[in-house]
């Protein structure tokens, strides 16, 4: 039996935010979470340009680019929110307070009416802080809102101190 790979911090609290909700994950919030803290993170620690280059090596080796199963416009929201996380990281000393920040910009982005209509990258609004696919997810704005404000409750309990101390 092979042993279980841990997930890394950004991992962890993504499925957290994940677990609060019913939709459909992929390119969801929990997806646009990831991103942008594991970015934010990245850029904390090592600065921006390797914070970009580990992302697009990310992105570059599990995007199954050259395959059907490519998706261009996954890959630019993912490349969005790497964007946006590595912007949290140089505005921000800690992953804590990045966590905190993307957690206020994912509450207005969630109030947004549209945002990502997801049919070309032209389609995402680049006012709004993070973003995910409202086309292929189907979770409920106000569902949604709850989940992230339930995340700023557990951290607020010291439920995340054990993940955060993995940084």
């Amino acid at each position: 039996m092979g042993s279980q790979r841990t997930k890394n911090p950004a991992w962890q609290i993504s499925d957290e935010l994940e677990g609060m909700l019913t939709g459909r994950m992929e390119d969801g919030p929990g997806d646009a979470l990831r991103h942008a803290l594991a970015s934010a993170v990245l850029t904390q620690k090592y600065g921006r340009f390797l914070s970009w280059l580990g992302g697009n090596l990310n992105e570059w080796a599990s995007s199954g680019r050259g395959t059907p199963q490519f998706n261009q416009l996954s890959v630019d929201q993912d490349d969005y929110n790497n964007l946006y996380g590595r912007n949290i990281g140089s505005e921000t000393e800690t992953p804590e307070e990045a966590f905190l920040r993307i957690l206020d910009d994912m509450e207005r982005s969630t109030n947004q009416e549209t945002f990502y209509r997801g049919k070309t990258r032209n389609d995402m609004d680049t006012s709004v802080p993070v973003i995910w696919n409202r086309s292929l997810y189907n979770e409920s704005p106000e569902q949604t809102l709850k989940a992230i404000q339930e995340m700023r409750n557990r951290y607020n309990q010291g439920m995340f101190t054990n993940i955060f101390s993995q940084y």
